[in-house]
């Protein structure tokens, strides 16, 4: 295939012009910008002038997020108190019909046979999880 360069009209193709003009971007002294010599911009903003929606804190090993609340500080959630210290054996029942089908219903935490708690899950009409109650 030819390489891209300048359309030449009577057979509709693409052909390499090694005298094409090619401008570069280059600072005082000469040198391209790139990555490590990057171009500098100057701007002068107002408050208000930039609006960021929805952000997110995200692990770059484990895709763990964090939801980022309107005054910019991560929402972290303790759900420590949930999960009973002890246990040696987790049951989960799936919801088989209404909202959150296929989805965890309850999880049972039992330490020697003995339940020490059980986690009842609720999800909306879109399937989202929006509560947990222990037991």
């Amino acid at each position: 295939m030819p390489a891209r360069g300048i359309l030449n009209n009577e057979v509709d193709s693409w052909e390499d012009n090694a005298q094409a003009r090619r401008v570069v971007g280059v600072d005082e002294n000469g040198n391209p910008y790139n990555d490590s010599n990057r171009l500098p911009v100057d701007a002068q903003l107002e408050v208000g002038d930039i609006q960021i929606g929805a952000v997110e804190i995200k692990n770059r090993d484990t895709d763990d997020r964090q939801i980022v609340n309107p005054a910019g500080q991560a929402s972290v959630m303790d759900y420590s108190n949930l999960v009973p210290t002890q246990h040696d054996q987790i049951s989960m029942t799936y919801v088989t019909s209404g909202n959150g089908l296929g989805e965890i219903e309850t999880v049972t935490y039992k330490l020697s046979t003995a339940t020490v708690a059980t986690l009842t899950l609720s999800y909306d009409s879109n399937n989202n999880l929006i509560d947990v109650v222990k037991s």
